[in-house]
């Protein structure tokens, strides 16, 4: 996997790969950041230890070499059934492990985009039920 490649993959995990949301939290302008995921383009050493400095649950060794795992300790935990969430902290089944506060926040993000859309077919559906109340009134109106 190339630099721009893991630069991508650090875009998608943290910024659901929205280039205008991760130039914000690298604060610099959408521009670079574009330039950096681009196949091709040499991304200099300070970008890197600027995603470090970003995202300090990106592993270096990934970063700059492609060994290892994205995140620092990628533990594989099996199974946490019977846990209990404290903060950002899990506990349970003599696991434990901490879920970094970006992983949070996108999924945060992403219910909140799940609930609007529901929502929205919601309202959609309860117009169409208001529609067919209304025919349906109509319908018995005529009939008496």
């Amino acid at each position: 996997m190339t630099k721009n490649e893991r630069i991508k993959k650090i875009r998608e995990y943290y910024c659901s790969d929205v280039n205008k949301e991760f130039a914000e939290k690298m604060q610099t302008n959408p521009n670079a950041t574009t330039n950096w995921v681009r196949n091709g383009y040499s991304v200099g050493d300070g970008v890197l230890y600027k995603i470090l400095e970003k995202f300090p649950q990106i592993n270096k060794d990934w970063l700059f070499e492609d060994k290892g795992e994205m995140l620092k300790n990628n533990q594989q935990v099996g199974n946490i059934e019977n846990s209990t969430a404290v903060g950002v902290n899990v506990f349970g089944n003599n696991n434990s492990f901490k879920i970094p506060e970006e992983d949070i926040k996108k999924s945060i993000r992403q219910y909140q985009d799940t609930i609007k859309k529901q929502q929205e077919q919601m309202e959609k559906c309860q117009e169409q039920i208001d529609k067919l109340l209304v025919i349906i009134q109509n319908l018995s109106s005529n009939g008496k």
